[in-house]
């Protein structure tokens, strides 16, 4: 008798685990389809190219492919340059740029701005 209740408590104790385990993933999955579509309709783009024009509300990257992208730029927009943190004053016309937006093609915004001068080397690894 004593057998039969341990291999009963084992077997308690085996499904609880199985249960738990099972709510762990379905909590996993339904936490990671949330955050997937919790930017649904917005395509965040990367924007490469050159500044052509800047000012207050707005800065116009010019791609390789030659395409001028006009972007929108907000007071939450991140500014990186060489050394860190940066602010938008020290953005100049001819800087090379990556721009993370977000929007439809015709309405970017820009969530961060990385930019460096030319005509200064950076001293990053292969001295490029």
């Amino acid at each position: 008798m004593f057998l039969t209740q341990e291999k009963t408590l084992v077997k308690i104790r085996i499904l609880a685990s199985f249960m738990a385990i099972a709510l762990a993933l379905a909590l996993i999955t339904l936490l990671s389809t949330s955050i997937a579509f919790a930017h649904e309709g917005h395509a965040h783009k990367s924007i490469m190219g050159h500044v052509t024009k800047l000012d207050g509300s707005h800065i116009v990257v010019r791609t390789r492919e030659g395409k001028t992208v006009p972007i929108a730029l907000t007071d939450y927009t991140k500014y990186r340059g060489q050394g860190g943190e940066k602010s938008q004053s020290d953005i100049k016309v001819g800087d090379r740029v990556v721009v993370k937006a977000m929007g439809k093609s015709e309405d970017l915004s820009a969530d961060q701005v990385r930019f460096s001068h030319l005509g200064r080397k950076a001293t990053g690894a292969g001295g490029r």
